[in-house]
């Protein structure tokens, strides 16, 4: 990418009229951005012909005219306005001084909540930019389908405050304000609902299947002299993150418990193949215990009963399920697996996975509620066997529907 002057740059953006409420907010958004739009376009790949780039959250642009001015991209852009307005939409924006006028067209969807309306391996490169602290409940599920519209090997930007920043550790140490983002006038997401430090961050997308490109952190906002020490000294006080990785292997819901609790609360019904400690968070419903490594194995107990729910494919013929009834020294136990009214129940041998199998009725419902349950629980500790107190029924490493 070529230099860019940044007070040539700055001015330019100035010159556009944008769809902020007033003129003095788009002013002062961009002098207390501009820093960090440059670093931004810094950090990307280059561009080349053919070469399809995402923005995410693209209005007011001021990226937008960047990328068009200086970078070799083709662009899609997308933004979220509220359900109720229509899928797609076009906004104008138009220098008086030049005469220069872009129609931007975008996709208006819910990057947290809905699958993203572009097919698989769609681009070489998504930017979410100052996206990520704005989310209310899933950041892992926007990052989950960044991932799929991701050619292989492309890569994402994500640029975010730096929670650590040591404007933040100041007001807390010497109680002159708070660190939490104020109220919005435009709404929830119009303020920060949670900022990020750089492991956080960097943990995350290695969760879902990035592998990381490089990390950076650097001061967007003019600093007192004072503090510019001290930032040298430690850099996990700067004033914001930019971390650029790469698509690696396959997409995984990864919802770590440092940034989630009550995870087994999420409802997001995606698959008709769900893989426990891979996507199962927002398919399993009551009666599960927490997720356990068996080495290369992720797996969980059901208590006496423990229920799912999958995407329903229309040739969908049966429901299987790997499950695991643990050591002889615990007992033989009868699981059934249900949905509906169709059951099966099955003796299962000690310490082995099996596959059990439920045919299906056809149906035209889109998803599939299914219950696991056994005759009786064991307990570890009851029976003289180890300290685990849980009331257990099977362990489960797989459910999914099949055509057969």
């Amino acid at each position: 990418m070529q230099d860019i002057d940044p007070g040539q740059a700055h001015h330019y953006l100035l010159e556009f009229k944008s769809h902020f409420g007033s003129p003095q907010e788009a002013i002062n958004y961009v002098n207390s951005a501009i820093r960090r739009f440059l670093v931004t376009l810094d950090m990307l790949p280059p561009g080349g012909e053919g070469k399809r780039l995402l923005e995410l959250g693209a209005g007011p642009y001021f990226v937008t005219l960047l990328l068009l001015k200086y970078c070799r991209y083709e662009l899609e852009l997308a933004n979220f306005y509220g359900d109720h307005f229509p899928p797609e939409g076009v906004q104008t924006v138009r220098s008086d001084r030049s005469g220069e006028e872009h129609a931007f067209r975008y996709r208006n969807f819910n990057c947290e909540r809905d699958a993203f309306p572009y097919p698989d391996e769609s681009f070489e490169l998504v930017l979410c930019c100052e996206i990520i602290e704005h989310l209310t409940v899933d950041p892992t599920h926007m990052l989950v389908e960044i991932h799929r519209v991701l050619k292989p090997g492309g890569q994402l930007l994500v640029t975010t405050p730096n929670v650590l920043n040591l404007n933040h550790a100041l007001r807390l140490l010497l109680g002159r304000g708070n660190i939490f983002h104020p109220y919005s006038g435009y709404g929830v997401y119009g303020r920060h609902q949670r900022e990020y430090t750089q492991p956080e961050l960097v943990d995350l997308l290695q969760g879902v299947g990035y592998d990381i490109v490089e990390t950076r952190l650097d001061d967007i906002y003019t600093s007192p002299r004072w503090q510019m020490p001290l930032k040298r000294l430690r850099p996990e006080w700067r004033d914001n993150l930019f971390v650029l990785a790469r698509k690696s292997g396959e997409r995984r819901y990864y919802y770590p418990p440092q940034l989630y609790i009550a995870a087994q609360a999420i409802r997001r019904v995606v698959s008709s193949d769900v893989r426990i400690g891979w996507n199962d968070v927002g398919h399993l419903g009551a009666g599960w215990w927490e997720v356990e490594q068996r080495g290369e194995q992720s797996l969980r107990w059901t208590a006496n009963s423990a229920k799912a729910c999958l995407i329903r494919p229309a040739s969908a013929q049966a429901i299987k399920a790997e499950v695991n009834p643990g050591p002889a020294t615990l007992g033989s136990v009868v699981v059934k697996l249900e949905a509906g009214s169709d059951w099966i129940e099955t003796t299962l041998q000690p310490d082995r996975w099996q596959t059990i199998a439920l045919r299906l009725e056809a149906s035209p419902d889109p998803q599939i509620e299914l219950t696991l349950s056994v005759d009786r629980m064991r307990n570890f500790a009851a029976l003289g066997l180890g300290s685990d107190t849980r009331d257990i029924g099977v362990m489960v490493r797989r459910i999914w529907l099949e055509t057969l």
